[in-house]
């Protein structure tokens, strides 16, 4: 099939997005023409702004809800229906919240795409699947239980686990800002745990290409960034833009208080500000196990230097 017979295709096709509202999904609809579907259908719990031209396009249709109401979504699915999942909880929450949503929302609306016979599901996973020890990471435990769900979906599907993303509005760079923009830089952990960080935009076009040109191959793929760096020299690197200079970093083991930290989770009435789970990232190596997606679209995919370009503008030659 060319490539003016794909862009014909997915114009016959319309597309649902659900967790629109969300970080990579806000990035996917700036990136999204609204002459590549027939009709955009965007399924999230509150209200937000559409990019302009989206706005006033007549092809948008916004559906408030959450996944465990496919009474309210189910009608938006048909069998020329190309299904992008991005709506997850993430962060630090109550395990049975992420399961909630995680695994039984996620159960929710397969049942109502199967039910329609859609065209097509790209669903979004995490790289953590792959970490070896998440039995206090109720995150990737519900993301991986998702993926069994998925792949037991009869109709077509592709599964994609993005590593840790990066963007201007997305949590774990706010962290890691703090920790590069302080005088003195704290490496969390025993800072040589090797990741592959990708820009949001990045992820955000590998969706999009995917569902326009229906590529469910019934299989799970990573998808990085251009680079592997460890955490502590994406933390150097950031710190000396802030900064405009290099300079004593001070690693943490807080892998001796993790123990500690386990119990505090367990007894507190609420979640802490941050779980044992989400220290994970800084512990297990989250990089690509490359296969021929991640080779596919390895020349859009931006490196580390490119990234914090983006992240931390210069100004006059620095950073500011």
């Amino acid at each position: 099939m060319t490539s003016r017979d794909r862009q014909l295709r997915a114009a016959e096709r319309s597309l649902f997005v659900t967790g629109a509202a969300g970080l990579v999904g806000r990035r996917l609809l700036e990136r999204l023409d609204p002459e590549a579907f027939g009709e955009i259908r965007l399924l999230a719990r509150r209200e937000f702004p559409l990019p302009p031209r989206l706005e006033g396009s007549g092809r948008v249709r916004r559906i408030a809800s959450d996944l465990s109401r496919p009474e309210r979504y189910a009608g938006a699915l048909d069998r020329d229906t190309v299904v992008i999942h991005l709506a997850a909880r993430t962060g630090n929450a109550r395990p049975e919240e992420f399961r909630r949503d995680n695994v039984e929302g996620t159960l929710s609306l397969l049942e109502a795409a199967e039910a329609q016979d859609v065209a097509g599901l790209v669903h979004v996973s995490t790289i953590a699947v792959h970490f070896p020890e998440t039995a206090y990471y109720p995150y990737a435990e519900s993301k991986r239980e998702a993926e069994t769900l998925v792949r037991d979906f009869p109709c077509k599907w592709t599964i994609v686990r993005p590593t840790m993303v990066l963007g201007r509005e997305s949590p774990i760079w706010d962290k890691l800002a703090k920790l590069a923009k302080a005088p003195l830089l704290v490496v969390p952990g025993p800072g040589a745990t090797r990741i592959q960080p990708i820009h949001v935009d990045d992820l955000a076009g590998v969706l999009l290409d995917l569902a326009a040109s229906e590529s469910f191959d019934r299989g799970a793929h990573d998808l990085g960034g251009g680079e592997v760096v460890t955490v502590e020299d994406l933390l150097r690197r950031a710190h000396r833009r802030f900064h405009g200079r290099g300079g004593p970093a001070v690693r943490t083991p807080f892998q001796l208080g993790v123990p500690l930290l386990r119990v505090v989770e367990r007894l507190s009435p609420l979640p802490l500000p941050v779980g044992e789970g989400q220290l994970s990232s800084f512990l297990y190596d989250g990089v690509v196990r490359v296969d021929g997606l991640q080779e596919r679209y390895r020349d859009r995919l931006r490196s580390v230097e490119e990234i914090l370009d983006d992240l931390i503008p210069r100004r006059g030659g620095r950073a500011s």
